[in-house]
């Protein structure tokens, strides 16, 4: 029946899109709630994963901001501000911001169509009976330590070589930024969530004890020296990704339980750490030029609380609804020409990573024009080159492909999840870990880096496994 009501509403906005209909700001906005709630259900009673739900929630994100119409009356009011970014006139524009929150609510239609075009939980019936930590063989101290040290060389080259007190974010490149390896960060962490994971199945208290020390050192190093210090925050999907695995993924592999709760104190804790510490830097990191003392950040962050504390609910979200509302200001306004799947195709014959690319004497379609993302920039999006999923589908097939897209990525997350759930420990959590830290850089990015995190995945795994093969540990492999 649910799943019926979902088509329904699907076809309602399509139908009133086709006749210039678009639903009220309110209404998106409700139907979303409902949407929200309805999906955290299916989470608890273990019908989709904190995968799927993750990539949900970020997806919607963006459009809490639709919330502020509620405060303010577009035919007599003029705000300055608006989703903490300075009004555009398409903000203020009741039809461009309602076909922009059905954009939204249709999205959303379909993702959640998608999660439940499979009648399949993801319990523990497709694990093994027991707890398995013991039967593994994890990979030799000595190749763990070069794999790590990999990881944190890769992580120094490609984070920036200022720091927020020398130079403002964007001034400053990487080591890497000009050899056309844009996916380097996320093979850095993508070797880190494979060591992590390691340390973690690792059966040898003393070696367990060597690997989770370094591990955790590492972490701390690239969090405090190459992220936060310089103005950078790719590292934090990453890191919430690490904490699903130890907090919730990796009792379904070790202990075998049906539902672990989300809300585990320590998770909770640290994940809105994570997510102050984020809206912090976004905030100092153009901010602490040429102060020089802990004791000048102190008094800048105690005389700037209230503006801080206002901004909790803006970041790199806000910025990225500008493209749906720049695209629905188009369409509106008869100035939209739709790419009819260009996009898309331009997306997997640009998948090849550029230095390969380069290497072999292929110009990839997005070295030669630019992307959906980068056509975007304009002085009315300005969105530093993000562009939400729903912007890329609306503008190649309008909402029809908002729709049909959303459900092909959530009928993808499920199915991710129930591969992982159904394979090796160390497969399993190392697929869902490198696709949650990269589900956040996709959303708002471009699907491209989803590929890219797919692709990576697979051949570290294949790596790993063959050292497996080497230290003649074939049999219990991963």
């Amino acid at each position: 029946m649910y799943i019926f009501t979902l088509i329904f509403l699907s076809f309602i906005s399509l139908i009133s899109f086709y006749y210039g209909t678009y639903f009220p700001i309110g209404f998106s906005v409700f139907i979303l709630f409902l949407l929200t709630l309805k999906n955290i259900v299916l989470f608890k009673r273990n019908k989709i994963g904190l995968l799927s739900l993750s990539f949900y929630i970020i997806y919607v994100l963006p459009f809490i901001h639709l919330l502020e119409y509620f405060l303010i009356d577009l035919a007599h009011d003029s705000p300055v501000l608006m989703w903490g970014l300075l009004v555009r006139e398409s903000m203020l524009d009741n039809k461009v911001v309602s076909l922009t929150g059905m954009i939204g609510c249709s999205g959303a239609l379909g993702i959640s169509i998608g999660f439940n075009l499979k009648k399949l939980s993801l319990g523990v019936k497709k694990l093994p009976a027991a707890p398995i930590k013991n039967s593994l063989k994890t990979v030799h101290l000595i190749v763990w330590f070069l794999f790590l040290l990999l990881g944190i060389v890769l992580s120094n080259l490609t984070s920036p070589q200022s720091n927020i007190f020398t130079a403002g974010y964007g001034e400053s490149k990487s080591t890497l930024y000009d050899s056309n390896f844009s996916s380097s960060w996320m093979v850095s962490y993508s070797i880190l969530t494979f060591l992590f994971v390691d340390a973690m199945l690792e059966s040898k208290h003393s070696v367990k004890k060597i690997k989770w020390n370094a591990i955790l050192l590492s972490i701390f190093y690239i969090l405090i020296f190459n992220q936060l210090l310089r103005g950078d925050r790719d590292s934090l999907p990453w890191l919430i990704s690490l904490l699903m695995i130890n907090f919730f993924w990796k009792y379904k592999f070790i202990e075998t339980r049906q539902y672990i709760s989300i809300f585990q104190p320590k998770f909770v804790f640290l994940f809105f750490l994570l997510f102050f510490t984020s809206l912090l830097l976004g905030f100092m990191r153009n901010s602490v030029i040429g102060l020089s003392s802990l004791g000048e950040v102190l008094t800048f962050l105690s005389e700037n609380s209230e503006l801080i504390s206002s901004n909790v609910l803006h970041g790199t979200w806000s910025a990225v609804l500008l493209t749906p509302l720049s695209l629905a200001n188009d369409y509106i306004y008869n100035s939209l020409d739709f790419n009819l799947g260009t996009d898309y195709v331009d997306l997997f014959l640009s998948s090849p990573p550029g230095f390969i690319a380069d290497v072999i004497g292929y110009s990839r379609p997005w070295d030669v024009s630019p992307d959906p993302a980068m056509k975007l920039v304009t002085s009315e999006t300005s969105t530093g080159g993000g562009i939400h999923l729903s912007a890329t589908a609306f503008w190649n097939f309008g909402l029809i492909g908002v729709i049909f897209i959303g459900l092909l990525w959530g009928y993808m997350m499920k199915e991710v999840e129930l591969f992982a759930n159904s394979s090796k420990p160390f497969l399993g959590l190392t697929l869902i870990g490198v696709c949650t830290l990269a589900i956040p850089h996709a959303m708002w990015y471009g699907e491209k880096n989803f590929l890219n995190a797919i692709v990576i995945w697979f051949l570290f795994y294949k790596l790993f496994s063959f050292v497996q093969i080497i230290n003649g540990n074939a049999k219990n492999r991963y």
